[in-house]
């Protein structure tokens, strides 16, 4: 879980209140997120149940989310933050997902796009905006964001309902998932893999981010001139 993803179920919830029961998959808290991995502040006074394979610090049920075990029609909402990448055959969870939810029940779901390999414990898939539309097939309200480099988006953000979403929620619910987007990635960035496999996302803002986007804008006219010396070549 990162900060962002955070911000986006807090933000989502506020624009539509996520029905319960809310069932968390991937509860698990890594070392090192504890300040904003734990989503149960979020509902307080709401049935919240933290949900991973493996045992450990927020979760309270261990579950396969290849095989529910929630009965059908039982959960309010499904919430999975980073964690469909780790999941071997993600569209066989999507089922279990849409099966386990109420008539209305919503899925909120995040994933990395441009992201090293982590296993935790294994890493299978990365994500378009595209790919998650598939993921969403069944869900009668679709709705995905994605943050920035456009091309080469850090993150991918959904939305999905079990049934009809009145425009004006899904007005809202676009507005405070963009919020999010905006608030972290609002602005052009450019994100780098460094050698040690680490993921660096920089902004104009910042010293080394201007010589990026500068030795880009050199490449860019280097080879729209080339581009015109070949067209203007015999």
């Amino acid at each position: 879980m990162r900060k962002e993803t955070r911000a986006f179920v807090e933000a989502v919830d506020r624009a539509i209140t996520l029905p319960e029961p809310v069932v968390e998959i991937g509860s698990f808290q890594v070392e090192g997120q504890e300040k904003y991995a734990d989503l149960r502040s979020l509902f307080a006074g709401r049935a919240f149940i933290g949900c991973d394979m493996r045992p450990g610090k927020g979760v309270d049920r261990i579950e396969d989310l290849h095989k529910l075990t929630f009965a059908d029609a039982s959960v309010g909402t499904v919430i999975m933050l980073d964690t469909l990448e780790h999941v071997r055959n993600c569209f066989q969870a999507m089922e279990e997902v849409r099966r386990v939810l109420k008539p209305g029940g919503v899925v909120l779901m995040t994933s990395v796009m441009l992201c090293p390999i982590h296993d935790y414990p294994c890493d299978y898939w990365r994500f378009t905006p595209q790919g998650f539309e598939a993921l969403l097939d069944g869900f009668e309200t679709r709705r995905v964001y994605s943050d920035r480099p456009k091309l080469f988006p850090r993150s991918v953000y959904a939305l999905g309902v079990k049934g009809a979403l009145g425009k004006d929620e899904v007005a809202r619910a676009d507005d405070a998932a963009r919020a999010v987007v905006s608030r972290y990635y609002g602005e052009e960035a450019l994100s780098v893999v460094t050698v040690q496999g680490n993921l660096v996302t920089f902004t104009r803002r910042k010293f080394r981010g201007r010589v990026l986007f500068a030795l880009r804008a050199l490449e860019r006219a280097r080879r729209r001139f080339r581009g015109m010396f070949k067209r203007s070549s015999p």
